[in-house]
């Protein structure tokens, strides 16, 4: 493959959120073997999308050494344990992966499931017009608990309904602070997956591609401040803001939207098991654990991302 053929730049993995930007701008070059690269916008992203899977991706920091190869030298740098002196015997960084199935069901605890939706459901009584109203079939295992309705249309101008309409974006400078050294973190995660020389393209390729997109559709930001795990009251503000922005992101209906909830102040471990328990099994209940893609996370900020319609990577073969 010719090093020559970069027909994408994406200038913007950087979120322009509320006027921040991560502190390591960095520019991505995808080089792949096949036309059809076309530019969109995702507010507040600006974004490639590239008709291939096959291409060869490296980082460049912003202003930083030459761009012309894939190596140690300007782009490599980063990849390895360490990067100043590039040499072969440099320790490789594995990044963990934030997506397949490891990465969204770590608890594999075997439970009831009858028993566990009649908690669910009975815990949240007055949250069971938004469920009805995401569900779209009655075939689905909780539509006994739902009052075996699903559809409706629900309120958002009773301040004594739990779900809330929530703006998109944060403010003030704190909780922007927090977004933006998850987004640096992250960005730091995708510079350290190694690029092996000579292979066309090989699991770290796809690792890069698959956790790049998984950011670029990231339009929504939440972060909740001093909320953790151990009182009532923080963890009915997590339910609220998670299940707001699960309703926000299907009723939108568009492919590749996600959210991101930022708890700085909350044990990843805790948070996995309320991503668990709270978000990933009631929505196989529902019916649409295939919708969503949830996961909770840690990058600098314990985080719960969640993706609405992640699309598949276009398979090169059909775009030849």
């Amino acid at each position: 493959m010719s090093k020559g053929n970069l027909v994408c730049a994406v200038t913007a993995l950087l979120p322009l959120v509320g006027g921040f930007m991560p502190a390591s701008p960095r520019i991505l070059f995808v080089e792949k073997r096949t036309r059809g690269c076309a530019f969109r916008s995702v507010t507040p992203l600006a974004t490639a999308r590239c008709s291939g899977v096959s291409f060869r991706i490296a980082a460049k920091k912003g202003g930083g050494g030459g761009g012309k190869g894939f190596g140690r030298s300007g782009v490599g740098q980063g990849f390895g344990a360490g990067s100043s002196g590039g040499g072969s015997n440099d320790e490789v960084r594995t990044v963990e992966k934030t997506y397949g199935e490891a990465a969204r069901a770590p608890i594999k605890d075997l439970i009831d499931a009858e028993a566990a939706m009649a908690e669910f459901f009975g815990s949240n009584e007055d949250w069971a017009p938004l469920f009805r109203s995401m569900v779209n079939d009655t075939a689905v295992p909780a539509m006994s608990f739902l009052g075996e309705t699903h559809g409706g249309d629900i309120a958002f101008d009773d301040d004594s309904l739990p779900w809330r309409k929530l703006d998109p974006v944060p403010s003030g400078e704190d909780k922007i602070a927090v977004v933006a050294s998850f987004l640096d973190s992250a960005q730091r995660g995708l510079v350290e997956i190694p690029v092996v020389e000579g292979k066309e393209t090989d699991d770290n390729d796809v690792q890069f591609i698959e956790e790049g997109r998984r950011m670029l559709v990231l339009s929504r930001f939440q972060v909740l401040p001093g909320v953790t795990s151990g009182e009532i009251g923080h963890h009915e503000e997590l339910f609220r803001t998670c299940w707001s922005e699960l309703f926000e992101l299907q009723s939108a209906g568009q492919e590749d939207t996600g959210s991101l909830i930022l708890l700085p102040e909350y044990d990843l471990s805790d948070l996995r098991r309320f991503t668990d328990m709270n978000l990933q099994r009631p929505l196989d209940w529902l019916g649409m654990s295939d919708l969503f893609e949830v996961t909770s996370l840690q990058r600098e900020s314990p985080a719960i991302r969640l993706i609405h319609k992640l699309s598949d990577i276009p398979d090169l073969e059909e775009n030849d």
